[in-house]
């Protein structure tokens, strides 16, 4: 994460995200943060972590996939923490 921070980014997908550490560490040097995740409990623990931290869902966005299955568009930066 040290080396990611060092830029900003218009958009960042993280793949794998589990509980959206790692999204939610990086969404002041983004505009937008779309993470992925197939795991029921880490999604809705991602979705959670998200509200609990006050991101607004314009900033930070989940969503259940299994990694580009459902993410069609391009992103500034890829970053994933896979099991």
């Amino acid at each position: 994460m040290k080396y990611i921070k060092r830029d900003s980014y218009d958009s960042v997908l993280d793949l794998c995200a589990g509980s959206g550490v790692q999204g939610l560490n990086i969404i002041e040097n983004a505009e937008k943060v779309v993470e992925v995740e197939l795991n029921d409990v880490a999604y809705n623990a991602a979705i959670l972590n998200g509200k609990i931290n006050g991101i607004s869902p314009k900033k930070y966005e989940v969503r259940k996939s299994n990694l580009y299955q459902m993410v069609p568009e391009q992103f500034d930066c890829i970053i994933s923490n896979p099991p």
